[in-house]
């Protein structure tokens, strides 16, 4: 076991070893003590009184859904496999003629609905037909052309299709896709699919508006309140950015400096954030080698060690203690990176 004010030091000979203790690491709050640089909790004192929230928080979650490249986020799946031409009722019945037509299977996805492409000579996409009903014939809304409007250097194609439904272990639900297909040198098509939907919430957060997104990362599953699976973006609605960090979706969830307990309501509507009053303790982490192997972590993963529903990642630099409320928790994974072979610092 090891306290919140740790540090781990190398030499060349020991580095293995020192990568082995932090993927064991254990910190431990209410071992830490004195050493551990505990802070107390939010005195009389005004300025901390400003900076606390005033209490629970209530996001009331609905489906939401956009347009391929309206929002960037970790909603990506993967790119796609091509097949034969399938003898299928829905391909049959659609009797193209372009001069190239692929048929893009929707990666991840169970019982991945039947797709063609047809395509100019040059290997760029027209139009996408999808049998997003799986009823093998071409209903309304299945046929859907590229988006030339978000091309702009005329080096890919955009399509998004409609909302549609998924039925699924016993639920149906709302979903959306969307595909860009890149056009390489050598005319090969690839296509990039994504989810393009998630439920989302608005409210008052630490006297702004805030929105609140949780990306089904397990594409098609439907499910957005599993822990250490979906991810969560805070962002102010005020924000015009289109890349937001991102969070794992735990029942701790850190905005700005202040860290907050979350669960979701019985009914899974709601998702409620708690201000976290624990005491906090300080965690550092620094990996010392040999000064020609410069080393800089860049983010770590923490999960709980008694409350499996806590996940964090945690931006780090070398060095510099990263305050978390005391408790214990796992460390599970760093991001670190070395000038040497990567090229930067």
């Amino acid at each position: 076991m090891f306290n919140y004010s740790q540090r781990f030091k190398s030499n060349v000979a020991g580095f293995t070893t020192v990568l082995i203790l932090i993927v064991g690491l254990e910190c431990n709050g209410a071992q830490a003590g004195e050493s551990a640089n505990k802070k107390t909790p939010p005195t009389n004192n005004p300025v901390s009184q400003a900076a606390a929230p005033a209490g629970q928080v209530v996001f009331p979650l609905k489906y939401t859904s956009w347009v391929e490249g309206e929002r960037e986020g970790v909603n990506s799946i993967d790119s796609t496999q091509f097949v034969k031409s399938p003898c299928t009722s829905f391909t049959l019945g659609l009797k193209l003629t372009a001069p190239q037509v692929i048929y893009p299977v929707v990666p991840c996805l169970k019982d991945s609905p039947l797709t063609a492409v047809e395509c100019d000579e040059t290997g760029k996409a027209l139009t996408l037909y999808i049998d997003l009903n799986t009823n093998g014939k071409l209903d309304e809304g299945e046929r859907i052309s590229a988006d030339a409007t978000k091309d702009t250097r005329n080096t890919k194609r955009i399509f998004s299709t409609p909302d549609f439904e998924i039925h699924r272990d016993g639920k149906t639900f709302s979903y959306r896709l969307g595909a860009t297909q890149w056009v390489a040198s050598d005319k090969r098509p690839q296509f990039d699919w994504k989810v393009l939907c998630a439920q989302e919430g608005v409210a008052m957060l630490e006297g702004q508006e805030r929105r609140l997104t949780i990306f089904d990362t397990r594409a098609g599953e439907g499910n957005y309140t599993a822990y250490h699976q979906c991810c969560v973006i805070l962002d102010k609605v005020t924000s015009t950015e289109k890349n937001h960090p991102y969070q794992i979706l735990s029942s701790l969830i850190r905005v700005d400096n202040q860290y907050y307990d979350a669960h979701f309501s019985e009914d899974k509507k709601n998702f409620i954030l708690t201000p976290n009053l624990l005491p906090q303790g300080s965690l550092q982490l620094s990996v010392v080698s040999v000064p020609h192997l410069k080393t800089k972590t860049s983010a770590i993963g923490l999960s709980g060690g008694e409350n499996n529903a806590i996940a964090l990642n945690l931006l780090n630099e070398q060095g510099k203690p990263i305050d978390l409320p005391a408790m214990t928790y796992r460390f599970d994974c760093a991001l670190t990176y070395w000038s040497d072979t990567v090229g930067t610092d």
